[in-house]
């Protein structure tokens, strides 16, 4: 039987080291893909941006403690630290793109850029007091090659404040949110929409992707606190948990106006690359 249950941790460790080795390569294109398309720097681009970023820390922070047999517990310490931190991140900016498509399509707000500041305000304030405040409890260790908050009554307590409360009501505010998009995208074309609206248009994914990668994850932490599990529900979750950083990189580099960009720069360099070939094969000038 135990090695059964071995077999089985050591399986998920692969699956969930796989996962986030991939969002890690997405998340870092996407971020280098921003970086180079300057035009695209639209105020929605950027919530994208911020949302990637913190994808790729929490990746690589799921992906650091596997590779230390024994890590020091003040680098497990750090690392769950940052580790809470952006996963908090990563659905609170995934809210945040779901609620500027609102004001912008639903509400009709054209100022939505001024938000940005207020998004940042409560996004850097809430999660670092309690992840601070965490951390001088001592409430983070390696939990199965996890750095990660503690399975003490006082680390489950956070990790509720922090992670899983916070995910419920987001998943459940964008599901609304969602919806409400649903329809009115079904509706208005292209011709109808004005340079915010058809800018919001390009995030409609982004709800979708944290409903799709949040809800097994929460169903499985809801089924452990009842002391029950579910072995498929639990690579299922390993999976899409990992996969999230990824999901989100593709939405963004598939976008119409990422695509024509990226076409557009590669084939200047292919052109370029091309001029410079023929130069260099041409004969040296004659004195």
């Amino acid at each position: 039987m135990s090695e059964e249950v071995n077999a089985v941790e050591e399986s998920l460790q692969y699956i969930h080291l796989t996962a986030n080795i991939i969002s890690t390569i997405g998340s870092l294109v996407a971020l280098i893909v921003f970086l180079i398309a300057k035009p695209l720097h639209f105020y929605s681009f950027k919530l994208v941006f911020v949302l990637n970023l913190f994808d790729l820390i929490r990746s690589l922070t799921q992906i650091f403690p596997m590779f230390f047999k024994h890590i020091p517990d003040v680098l497990c310490e750090i690392s769950g630290f940052v580790h809470i931190f952006a996963v908090f991140q990563t659905n609170y900016w995934s809210f945040a793109i779901a609620v500027t498509m609102y004001q912008a399509l639903v509400l009709n707000n054209i100022y939505i850029e001024k938000y940005f500041y207020y998004w940042i305000s409560f996004g850097f304030t809430f999660p670092a007091a309690m992840c601070t405040t965490s951390a001088f409890l001592g409430l983070y260790g390696n939990i199965g090659h996890n750095c990660t908050l503690r399975l003490t009554s006082e680390g489950n307590i956070f990790r509720l404040i922090i992670i899983y409360i916070p995910g419920g009501l987001i998943t459940f505010g964008s599901a609304f949110i969602f919806l409400r998009l649903y329809k009115i995208l079904s509706i208005n074309t292209a011709d109808n929409l004005n340079r915010e609206k058809i800018q919001a248009k390009r995030l409609f994914f982004y709800p979708l992707i944290l409903l799709v990668c949040i809800w097994p994850q929460l169903v499985l932490r809801i089924m452990q606190m009842d002391h029950k599990s579910s072995l498929d529900l639990m690579y299922v979750s390993s999976i899409l948990w990992g996969l999230q950083g990824f999901f989100n990189a593709l939405a963004y580099t598939l976008t119409k106006p990422v695509k024509e960009y990226m076409k557009e720069f590669l084939c200047s360099k292919r052109h370029i690359s091309v001029v410079g070939q023929e130069l260099m094969d041409d004969k040296p000038i004659e004195f």
